[in-house]
């Protein structure tokens, strides 16, 4: 029966196993058995024996972006050295682009490349230290070993792919539910999520309070960063829509009603506005707003959301 196998981009994707799925597997044993135990030859296997032939195949057509990785893992990894700079890959033609500009978009071209190189120096600085450090082994590479560097250096690079027109849209999500993450530099020695459960002890909502002004802080930076980084008639940040919040209103009481969010940005239209809605408004009405606010097709409900929010832009 002839037949027709076609492969989705998908494959390449990496699929990682649960944290269930790993400790149910490690109770569980691993038999190994022979052809013999199947009651199979093996002639009976392997191409020789297979019903079913291919007949050809075909390779889609090559996009410019696409790179096909091959070689031994040692081969790859002296390749990623040789090629670690991506400025040093293109610096012919920024050098090139950089004669037919103006005065002004040079100075603008030339901050943007210095940018990306202060990035690149920070991703390689961490992985020297981290290639003489000890680290579990399930660790990711080129991570930062302080939490401030590390969600510093991930909004600079989602600025400098704004910059690029690299992406338009990204998520960033700073912290987890049941975090146990302790702030030993802002003063808190508390675990996260035990702070977050204050019981309205007014010692733990101050120290709340020390750490959302915390994380907050980085977010702030990071439109200073989108304020001066010119765009056409004005800068990213007046042609952007940024949001900002949490799932949870009241952590104490894991209540998502009211639930403050803060949203940034010429996107937004008129602010310096404090909107609240009505009662139990579900967020997935502010999506819904905000995709038609980009074009999007009208969506009468999203999530547990149905309709818009009125007067939001």
């Amino acid at each position: 029966m002839p037949a027709l196998i076609v492969g989705t981009q998908l494959l390449g994707e990496p699929r990682y196993p649960s944290l269930k799925g790993i400790m149910a597997a490690r109770s569980k044993e691993v038999v190994t058995r022979s052809l013999a135990d199947l009651g199979l030859d093996a002639a009976d296997i392997g191409g020789a024996a297979a019903r079913t032939k291919v007949t050809g195949q075909q390779k889609p057509p090559a996009r410019g972006a696409t790179q096909v990785v091959r070689g031994t893992a040692e081969e790859r990894q002296q390749r990623i050295q040789q090629q670690r700079s991506i400025l040093d890959s293109i610096s012919e033609e920024a050098s090139s682009l950089q004669r037919g500009l103006g005065t002004r978009d040079r100075a603008r071209l030339n901050d943007y490349l210095e940018n990306i190189r202060e990035i690149e120096r920070r991703i390689q600085q961490v992985e020297r230290r981290n290639s003489v450090q000890v680290t579990t082994p399930n660790a990711p590479l080129g991570v930062p070993d302080s939490f401030d560097e590390h969600v510093e250096l991930m909004f600079d690079l989602a600025a400098a792919a704004w910059q690029a027109d690299v992406t338009r849209v990204f998520t960033f999500m700073m912290s987890r539910e049941l975090s146990q993450r302790t702030y030993p530099k802002i003063g808190v020695t508390e675990q996260h999520h035990s702070v977050s459960h204050h019981q309205n002890n007014a010692e733990k909502m101050a120290k709340m309070v020390v750490v959302n002004t915390y994380y907050i802080t980085f977010f702030a930076k990071f439109l200073e960063k989108l304020k001066a980084a010119e765009d056409g008639g004005g800068s990213i940040l007046d042609h952007s829509l940024l949001v900002y919040g949490a799932g949870m209103g009241d952590s104490n009481s894991h209540a998502s009603d009211p639930l403050p969010i803060v949203m940034v940005g010429g996107g937004v239209g008129t602010g310096h506005r404090h909107l609240k809605v009505e009662t139990r408004t579900p967020v997935g009405c502010l999506w819904s707003t905000v995709a038609a606010r980009f074009g999007a097709p009208k969506m009468p409900t999203f999530g547990d959301g149905e309709g818009a929010i009125d007067g939001l832009f």
